[in-house]
């Protein structure tokens, strides 16, 4: 590696789940290809795979405090050595910290403005809303009791969930009175405010992209496979998504047209949409980062483009041609769900899983003397994630599953 000529401090690198580390890595490599000196702040524990290879200088910081980030980067930015350029994370819980750290230090990044309209939902849906994009209606109650209320009174179906929650932590559907109290207990341990929208009856999607010279680029279209309601949790994804390219490319206009309505402009992106029975696109929630679950590793088999690299080149101002996506195989991810509940003993197969030639990860997210099994609640009750590739969407699909299926659970 050449001498480096500038400094980028990323929050929330490193990190204990493997996908976080994955493209931690990524962001390293990246880093090094642009003569760039990476500094990564963390908890300690999640800097572990950064500290044995000496790749980044390590910061122990919650990178979730805005202001010891901020304290952090006024400090790195006056330091000696290359200068700072820019501050980002690829984290949810990261994103706002990095915001105002950027500004603090005067560096590239999106504004804190923008991050804190797609980090809290209503204000999500409201600025789309004034924008002329389809949006859910979409209600916050400062106080349960006015949210318990409306509900009583309200008619169709609707969506609880707190404003900042991830991972679908606290989201679920009412269909009626009856349901009000279960959704607003799930909900209570991360709000107020209590948000309440219409429910959209569509399948949902997400788009996979970057920001380049400030402008949004689509790479992919993702899939999604759900568990049964009144809960949304992932159970699956799937690269590239079977849809017609008319309602991609209108898709496309939609979720660029928001993105800047929001006000981002640096980074991956993962925004979220619904395509209802009659062909609307609405619009969901928005992140100013790249999709978990492996979502990252699913664009690049299938596209053979690293949205973090780019992420890191457009702040170097080197993105060459820029991106020119076009599908050349699929990946797909499918959730293993235990055959009954109980707690974990062990989980059988996975090494076979590993061995086989369409597997490209096996996540592993329950461990001996943890609860598995029973209703999906949120992502993090699930016990194990596969990626898988394919030929097609199809074929990656299918062996997802089949490998899933193989990971049994042993559980007393």
């Amino acid at each position: 590696m050449a001498l480096a000529q500038r400094r980028i401090l990323v929050l929330g690198g490193g990190g204990v789940v493997t996908h976080v580390a994955d493209w931690s890595q990524r962001v390293v490599a990246a880093a090094s290809r642009h003569d760039v000196a990476l500094e990564v702040a963390g908890p300690p524990d999640e800097l572990v795979h950064l500290r044995r290879d000496g790749s980044a200088a390590l910061w122990e910081l919650d990178f979730r405090d805005s202001e010891l980030a901020a304290e952090l980067a006024a400090q790195r930015a006056v330091a000696d050595g290359p200068p700072l350029i820019a501050v980002t994370s690829f984290r949810e819980l990261g994103v706002e910290a990095a915001a105002a750290a950027a500004r603090r230090a005067g560096v590239a990044w999106n504004t804190p403005e923008a991050v804190g309209i797609v980090r809290r939902k209503e204000r999500s849906r409201a600025c789309l809303s004034a924008a002329g994009l389809p949006q859910p209606e979409c209600r916050a109650f400062e106080d349960r009791n006015e949210a318990t209320r409306f509900l009583a009174s309200a008619r169709g179906v609707w969506v609880v969930k707190p404003s900042n929650s991830l991972g679908s932590l606290g989201v679920s559907v009412v269909r009626g009175p009856e349901d009000a109290a279960a959704a607003l207990d799930a909900a209570a341990p991360f709000a107020p405010p209590f948000l309440v929208e219409g429910f959209v009856d569509g399948e949902e999607f997400s788009a996979e992209g970057v920001f380049l010279g400030g402008d949004p680029h689509v790479v992919a279209v993702t899939q999604k496979r759900l568990a049964p309601q009144p809960y949304f949790v992932t159970l699956g994804h799937q690269i590239p998504a079977q849809i017609d390219a008319a309602t991609r490319e209108r898709a496309c206009v939609s979720l660029k047209a928001a993105l800047k309505a929001v006000g981002l402009t640096h980074s991956a992106f993962h925004a979220e949409f619904w395509i209802t029975r009659t062909g609307e696109i609405v619009l969901g929630e928005m992140h100013a980062r790249p999709g978990g679950e492996w979502i990252h590793l699913l664009v690049y088999e299938a596209y053979g483009i690293d949205l973090l690299a780019l992420a890191i080149a457009d702040l170097v101002s080197e993105t060459g041609d820029g991106v020119q996506p076009s599908a050349r195989r699929g990946a797909a991810s499918a959730v293993a769900v235990p055959e009954r509940a109980g707690t974990l003993q062990e989980i059988r197969g996975v090494q076979d899983v590993q061995r086989d030639p369409r597997c490209l990860q096996v996540d592993v997210l329950k461990h001996p003397g943890e609860r598995v099994g029973g209703a999906l609640t949120s992502h993090y009750d699930r016990m194990a994630l596969v990626v898988a590739r394919g030929p097609d969407a199809t074929a990656a699909s299918t062996a997802a599953r089949e490998l899933a299926d193989q990971l049994k659970a042993v559980v007393t």
